[in-house]
């Protein structure tokens, strides 16, 4: 799960495999918990899907994590 808060701060929760939370490591969370990467960021926007999540900020700049297999995060 993911989530916007009016402050513009991304929280994540569920299944971290593939680091698909964005905490930096595979540990899933029953409760929602700031990403701390993106706590400094004026996020606008927040995409999530299966496996993967992003995040856009104020000044255009796209933040993805998750599963990267063949390419998905565009790396």
């Amino acid at each position: 799960m993911l989530a916007l808060t009016k402050e513009r701060n991304v929280y994540t929760w569920g299944s971290g495999g593939n680091g698909r939370l964005g905490h930096g490591d595979e540990t899933s969370y029953s409760e929602p918990r700031a990403i701390d990467i993106l706590i400094a960021e004026e996020v606008i926007f927040i995409a999530a899907g299966i496996n993967n999540s992003a995040a856009i900020n104020s000044r255009g700049v796209i933040f993805c994590w998750g599963n990267s297999k063949f390419g998905k995060l565009g790396k």
